[in-house]
């Protein structure tokens, strides 16, 4: 009588939904917080997706070396898919006193892509801090290059304004590094900036000024 024997391998000590089967690694909620909680770093390279929206709130502190990041990315080679899904960033204190940011560079890397979903920078009434360190960030990736931002929609309704100063100051929608590119995006109210050289097509809520060669931005919408 042949014996069958049966290997079970510790699947279950995999965190719930965090890969996928055709290798992506799964981000929601939940693994956030199995995760140990805000900021959710990517350390690694590879595909990331979410799998649900993140909403993260931030806090007096910061979360990460004195600023508030929901997704950090410490890696090369990232390509994020927000699936649909949201980053939301919350803020209750007007005059918070740090940057905070739904995705940032921890460091200056190489071929980041974010596409295909949505970030919301939410802030409680109008803050008085029109420093430029303090502002929020929905996508920072300022020193790294080569990054794809595609298919997004971002809104920010945070302003600013000290008293006496005449400029609404509202916040970064996006900041990359040199050739860069950003294209079929939707963005509302805040800043952009770009280092040169890096194309900006075909988004809506941005101006085709303000780009100084090499950089090019064409077709695209204030």
């Amino acid at each position: 009588m042949k014996k069958t024997i049966f290997v079970v391998l510790g699947i279950a000590l995999l965190p719930a939904c965090a890969l996928a089967v055709d290798g992506v690694v799964l981000i929601n909620q939940s693994t956030v917080v199995a995760a140990g909680g805000f900021p959710y770093i990517i350390s690694q390279p590879g595909s990331y997706k979410l799998s649900g929206n993140l909403i993260m709130a931030t806090s007096s502190t910061g979360n990460f070396s004195g600023i508030d990041v929901a997704i950090g990315i410490r890696s090369s080679n990232v390509d994020l898919d927000l699936n649909g899904f949201s980053i939301i960033v919350t803020n209750s204190n007007p005059n918070i006193g740090h940057a905070f940011y739904a995705i940032a560079e921890l460091g200056t890397f190489s071929q980041i892509s974010v596409r295909n979903g949505n970030i919301a920078l939410i802030t409680a009434g109008t803050g008085s801090d029109v420093n430029l360190a303090n502002l929020p960030v929905a996508i920072y990736l300022h020193t790294s290059t080569q990054n794809n931002l595609a298919e997004l929609a971002v809104t920010n309704n945070f302003t600013s304004a000290a008293v006496g100063v005449p400029v609404l100051v509202q916040g970064f929608i996006f900041d990359v590094g040199m050739t860069s590119l950003v294209r079929h995006c939707r963005f509302s109210r805040g800043l952009s900036r770009a280092t040169c050289p890096s194309l900006i097509v075909e988004n809506s809520g941005v101006s085709d000024l303000g780009y100084p060669a090499p950089c090019v931005a064409v077709h695209n919408s204030p």
